[in-house]
């Protein structure tokens, strides 16, 4: 592995850095946001007023989509703990995935997903900028569409041998998939 596998070519280091950047940020985002909501309990008081049972209520009464809403509060907010765990598993596997710059696209396309259902839901209650929740997708986009991860990532490393392997045979699919994640 040479050095150059991991740093941009100098023309395209500002793009590359800037990427980077966001991809990382992005990446903290998820993880340091995991920090409210951890089980066992997932921050739910009693009453239901803390941590994720808070937001989840928040949903079902604000969300901009009323089959949204119906299922926020007839099925999520019940199983609270399942979709808890569901949760916090999408959370920190895109947040880990997009800090590493490992499989960037499927981490970009996880929190794209989870900043969709974060804009339908909140977007909409009193006190949230439906700005922030828009601004997440956006930068989701850009981190799926630009292969964040092959700038200061893992993904750079991997994305050659991964081609290499794409050749024809039986099992040439197999390296199809991990490379479009890269």
């Amino acid at each position: 592995m040479q050095l150059s596998t991991l740093v941009p070519p100098r023309s395209q280091w500002a793009s590359g850095a800037g990427l980077a950047a966001a991809r990382i940020g992005m990446g903290l985002l998820w993880l340091t946001n995991l920090s409210w909501k951890w089980p066992p309990s997932f921050g739910c008081t009693a009453d239901g007023s803390g941590g994720l049972c808070f937001w989840m209520q928040k949903m079902a009464d604000n969300s901009r989509l009323s089959l949204h809403a119906r299922f926020v509060r007839d099925v999520a907010l019940p199983h609270y703990k399942l979709f808890g765990y569901l949760t916090i598993s999408i959370e920190l596997l895109a947040g880990v995935l997009l800090l590493l710059g490992l499989f960037t696209r499927l981490g970009a396309l996880l929190g794209l997903v989870q900043s969709i259902n974060l804009f339908i839901g909140l977007s909409l209650a009193p006190g949230e900028w439906v700005w922030s929740y828009a601004t997440m997708i956006l930068l989701h986009l850009v981190l799926l569409g630009f292969a964040a991860g092959r700038w200061f990532g893992v993904d750079a490393v991997l994305r050659a041998p991964l081609q290499h392997m794409r050749g024809g045979g039986r099992f040439g699919w197999f390296s199809r998939v991990p490379a479009a994640l890269t």
